[in-house]
C-alpha cells in the first residue's frame, strides 16, 4: 500500500485475538446541533442532540432546518411527517426515483408518499448522502 493511502486510512482500535468489536465500543457519544430558523434566519428552535437521542420539531413552510454534525463523520437519520396529515411522510423511494439519483444534495427535493414535495435541500457542506446505506 502506498504511503499516501496509508495516511488517509482511519485508525482502527486494537482488539485482543479472538475478540469481536462491539457496536459503539470505540466511539464516544456524538452531539448534533439542529436549529430551526424562519425565512429571516432567526432561530425558532435550537437544540444539541446526544447520540442515539430523538429530536422532534415543527417546521413550517418557509422555515429552514439546519443539521450540523459537531463531531464529524457521523450519520443522521431523519423522518419528516406532514402536520396536517400524519399519514403523509417522507418517502425515500419516491424521492430517489424523482431525482434519478441515489445521492441527495443541494437542490434535491424530498417527496412524500403522496407525491408532494415536502422539503428542498438548499445547502450541503457534507458532499454525498447515501440514503440507502
Amino acid at each position: 500500500m502506498d504511503e499516501s493511502r496509508r495516511q488517509r486510512r482511519r485508525a482502527l482500535p486494537h482488539l485482543a485475538p479472538g475478540k469481536r468489536a462491539r457496536f459503539h465500543q470505540h466511539r464516544p457519544p456524538v452531539r448534533l446541533r439542529s436549529p430551526v430558523m424562519n425565512s429571516h434566519n432567526h432561530h425558532c428552535c435550537d437544540a444539541t442532540i446526544a447520540a442515539g437521542e430523538p429530536f422532534l420539531a415543527e417546521v413550517k413552510a418557509g422555515q429552514t432546518v439546519r443539521i450540523l454534525d459537531l463531531e464529524g463523520n457521523q450519520a443522521v437519520d431523519t423522518l419528516f411527517f406532514s402536520l396536517a396529515n400524519s399519514r403523509e411522510r417522507y418517502d425515500v423511494q419516491r424521492t430517489l426515483r424523482r431525482q434519478n439519483s441515489v445521492y441527495l444534495t443541494t437542490g434535491s427535493v424530498l417527496f412524500s408518499n403522496l407525491g408532494r414535495p415536502m422539503l428542498t435541500i438548499i445547502d450541503d457542506t457534507c458532499g454525498r448522502h447515501d440514503t440507502l446505506g
